[in-house]
């Protein structure tokens, strides 16, 4: 009976060592992306000396944002595009010229998925001093 059971808690340990190979570390589940990033509260605002344009965004994704671009439109109706950079957690911001109009800012993720704000009008720029 001293064997039977010796035998009984080894093939009980057997099994709880099988059970527990297939658990944490042995392998790594990929995030799944599942929508395109979003792009929230556009901001579009004139530097006070210079009237230069500052663009401001709030961009989230499911898994990882990898590229955030502010497309402008100037005073020529010219079209040019420039990366936000990263100012903290979610926020991006971009510089423009002072000719420009209007805004509208662009996201990409890893998986190459792209969520876009609303066109955003530029303030008019504050008149010269006297």
């Amino acid at each position: 009976m001293h064997r039977g059971i010796r035998r009984l808690l080894a093939l009980g340990a057997m099994g709880g060592i099988a059970m527990l190979s297939g658990c944490g570390g042995g392998g790594t589940a990929a995030l799944q992306d599942q929508s395109p990033p979003t792009v929230d509260m556009v901001r579009a605002t004139r530097a006070q000396q210079t009237n230069e344009v500052i663009v401001q965004a709030l961009v989230y994704d499911d898994v990882e944002v990898s590229t955030v671009e502010v497309v402008a439109t100037n005073g020529s109706l010219q079209t040019i595009t420039r990366v936000m950079r990263r100012e903290y957690a979610n926020q991006y911001r971009a510089d423009l010229p002072y000719d420009t109009l209007r805004v509208q800012v662009r996201a990409r993720d890893s998986a190459g998925k792209e969520g876009r704000s609303g066109e955003v009008l530029v303030p008019p720029p504050s008149p010269p001093d006297f």
